[in-house]
């Protein structure tokens, strides 16, 4: 297939349609939620949804304090712990931290009980 200036421009047109799209209704590449002066508060979008993986999503509710939220996207009982403990939800933090012996579940089970 040879270069074409209607090729390109075709090309051009499916690539800021498909940004638009994943943008949602702000029209802005990675949603309302990752541009600056976001007033809601929570991360992720479409587009951050297809590139990270659910620990980092729940790292990043975690770090832009939405605890809640993130308990339940992390895998790791410690993580998950601990997102709990930030969250208000002791007992469920305690019942996670309580089979492991390293000094930080230790210290995090006795800021949970």
């Amino acid at each position: 297939m040879r270069y074409t200036a209607i090729g390109a421009s075709l090309w051009l047109s499916m690539c800021v349609a498909s940004a638009v799209a994943l943008g949602g209704t702000s029209g802005k590449l990675g949603g309302a939620a990752d541009t600056p002066g976001n007033k809601t508060g929570a991360p992720g979008s479409a587009w951050s949804s297809l590139w990270l993986t659910p620990e980092q999503r729940a790292q990043r509710l975690l770090d832009t304090g939405h605890p809640q939220a993130a308990a339940g996207l992390f895998r790791d009982p410690r993580r998950r712990a601990y997102a709990d403990l930030e969250a208000g939800r002791y007992a469920d933090a305690a019942q996670l931290l309580r089979p492991f012996r390293d000094e930080r579940s230790q210290y995090n089970l006795g800021r949970a009980i």
